[in-house]
């Protein structure tokens, strides 16, 4: 009842500083809910609330000073982000850079948030009980959405929304469960908040299971047991763990079923009766949570010789049990077998009925060798972030057009060099460094920050095995909850000096953020709306286009509509006007050929032809209007548009969304 008393004896001064941390929360929940804050039109104006949160925060002397590892955390974040801004100048999309360093500097907006707000710990408490049982509601909403339209939330018979990436709403998922977790787990905590939150994790971990990923199931044994390496209360987070789990391993089936069962019909009765499942695993584990809470106030459990006897036995039984494994199987035919079939450019289907069964069959292994390539390549500054897309497409082996290498750490590499990679480092390791100086410097705290800080673990193990880095609500659920772990109750109050500066660096970026968002909003509307009114799209595009002279999109979607419509004047003044933005966009430069065929310039049209060909030697377009330009054949304005359309289709829409990998 401490933290009832703390909240109702809260004046309005003192409720000023949560008022900043609940609203960045808020937007984390809403990017979640909305493609996982995934696209531009999403994240620019919640990084934008989230910068004027920040500075109203330390505007009205709500700030402290973090602990010195944590300010150095936040400063390395910020400084990979002013190093990806600086990539702009050696870009070849110097739209996507300017858009990654944005987006990298709303993560520093996020992380500087947290961890400079003083709060006590029932608060920082009930701010991360308020994240589990938020997202637990977001993916049981989720699931009976799907329900109800299964043919276009299941994309390769996986669960895509809320982020459209079946690998993404999985991790959407598991990081707040640790946090939920370590939450349950700690003595500290009244029963009240710790049910709902171990009835939060059970929810979460079932739902994070319909989509069906694998790496998923791989990271999270790497996270339980820094959690547990973590954490002081060892035995209660661990019977927290098993509690919130136990339900999901019983009932497995019913969440794969949804995988298992092609059929819509039955898909949709699959997801629903899963959807209802998880509600009922929630309610059922948050009491049971409630009795193990009450029963904790009595019972403090004491080291004794037979408990440490368990420790041994348990220890000698995990140490049998791999050599018996080693013996059973020849671990270096276990990796051999395990290195083909990660090479292998194609995945089996799954077994009984699971994904998670199936080969490690992708076309990751090409993704990761490109990415080496590049770094070797350009090992000082990279290729510019966000710029690898066009890199791979030069190098690439597979069909796939990947927005990004699948890997944080190689993503670092290939797009930002050695200086990038450095400083990421630092923010990793200053990060580790401040989330084990919270743990000493307040036991009462060492249980949640435990839970915080695995979040943020598995965010970046999973990170390095798939793309999560890009999305906003998951980078902004692991930052907020490192954030929280790293902080200090104590109030240090910032510097007047130092206030107006980070104030005036926080309205200088955010007025960054304002020029390309609204371009991708003018954007969006041409793009929805130009069938009615070409011209009133085109007038939208010339908007966007001046309001983000670095990017190429504006003009790439005025020329796809003026091919759609036939205009092959402005189609061809458009591909020229894409192509000054961004020399290596290989669309572009066909959709010119395109138009300057049609124009009979059948010499400068095989120029970008070949141009093209460059670009993308694995394209068969390509091919196939080279083709058109020797025969001297004026293919149709739209005959690129309607191909691309046709690949979207039986691609992945997150590996290719449009007619240039963005």
């Amino acid at each position: 009842m401490r933290v009832l008393t703390e909240v109702r004896n809260l004046s309005a001064a003192a409720a000023l500083p949560y008022v900043a941390p609940v609203g960045a929360l808020a937007v984390v929940v809403i990017w979640s809910a909305r493609d996982g804050g995934f696209p531009t039109t999403s994240w620019y104006p919640g990084g934008i609330v989230i910068g004027a949160l920040l500075a109203v925060q330390i505007l009205g002397g709500a700030m402290s000073l973090p602990p010195f590892a944590a300010r150095v955390t936040v400063a390395s974040l910020a400084a990979y982000a002013l190093f990806e801004l600086a990539s702009i100048a050696w870009s070849s999309s110097k739209g996507s850079a300017w858009d990654s360093a944005n987006r990298t500097f709303a993560y520093a907006f996020v992380l500087a948030l947290f961890a400079g707000t003083p709060m006590s710990r029932g608060a920082k408490g009930v701010l991360v009980c308020a994240l589990a049982v938020a997202l637990a509601a977001v993916a049981v909403v989720t699931l009976f959405s799907a329900a109800a339209s299964p043919a276009s939330a299941f994309l390769f018979d996986r669960l895509s929304p809320p982020t459209g990436y079946a690998n993404a709403t999985a991790a959407l998922f598991l990081i707040p469960f640790w946090a939920a977790v370590g939450l349950a787990g700690d003595p500290h905590r009244p029963p009240w908040l710790r049910a709902p939150a171990l009835g939060s994790a059970a929810v979460l971990v079932a739902v994070a299971l319909v989509p069906e990923s694998r790496g998923a199931v791989y990271a999270a044994p790497i996270a339980a047991v820094l959690l547990l390496a973590l954490t002081p209360y060892r035995y209660r987070t661990s019977l927290a763990l098993a509690v919130a789990v136990a339900p999901t391993a019983i009932l497995v089936h019913t969440f794969t079923r949804p995988y298992a069962d092609p059929a819509l019909h039955a898909r949709s009765h699959a997801t629903r009766e899963a959807a209802f499942a998880a509600i009922v695993v929630g309610v059922v584990v948050a009491a049971v949570g409630f009795a193990l809470a009450l029963a904790d106030r009595r019972f403090a459990p004491q080291p004794s010789p037979r408990l440490r006897l368990v420790r041994v036995v348990l220890a000698v039984a995990v140490v049998a049990a791999v050599v018996a494994a080693a013996i059973r199987y020849d671990p270096r035919h276990v990796a051999d077998r395990a290195w083909a079939s990660f090479r292998a450019p194609t995945q089996s289907g799954g077994v009984g009925g699971t994904r998670l069964l199936g080969n490690l069959g992708s076309n990751r292994y090409d993704f990761w060798r490109v990415a080496l390539d590049v770094a070797k390549d350009h090992p000082v500054g990279g290729v510019g972030a966000d710029n690898f897309s066009e890199a791979y497409l030069v190098r690439r082996r597979s069909q796939e057009q990947p927005l990004y290498p699948h890997s944080l750490e190689l993503g670092v590499l290939a797009q930002t060099g050695a200086i990038g990679a450095i400083l990421f480092a630092c923010f990793l390791g200053f990060g580790a460094a401040a989330v084990a100086r919270a743990r000493r410097r307040d036991p009462a705290w060492a249980g949640i920050a435990a839970g915080c800080a695995t979040a943020f673990g598995y965010w970046i193990v999973h990170g390095s095995v798939d793309w999560l880095w890009e999305f906003p609500a998951l980078a902004g659920c692991a930052l907020s909850l490192l954030g929280l772990a790293v902080s200090d109750g104590a109030r240090a109050r910032v510097p007047r000096a130092g206030a107006l500066a980070a104030t005036a660096v926080a309205v200088a970026l955010a007025l960054s953020f304002v020029p390309p968002w609204l371009s991708a909003r003018q954007t969006e509307r041409a793009a929805a709306d130009w069938q009615g009114d070409p011209a009133f799209a085109y007038s939208l595009l010339d908007q966007a286009a001046s309001l983000d002279p670095l990017s190429d999109t504006p003009a790439v979607t005025k020329m796809t509509i003026a091919a759609q419509v036939g205009d092959a004047r402005t189609m061809a003044a458009s591909a020229r006007d894409a192509i000054a933005r961004d020399s290596h966009n290989w669309y572009s430069r066909l959709q010119l050929a395109l138009a300057l065929a049609h124009a009979r310039e059948w010499d400068a049209a095989a120029a970008e032809v070949r141009a093209a060909h460059r670009l993308d030697p694995g394209e068969p377009l390509v091919g196939d209007i080279a083709t058109a330009v020797r025969r001297r054949h004026a293919a149709p304005l739209d005959t690129i548009n309607l191909a691309v359309l046709g690949d979207i289709r039986t691609l992945d829409p997150r590996l290719r969304p449009g007619p240039k990998a963005r």
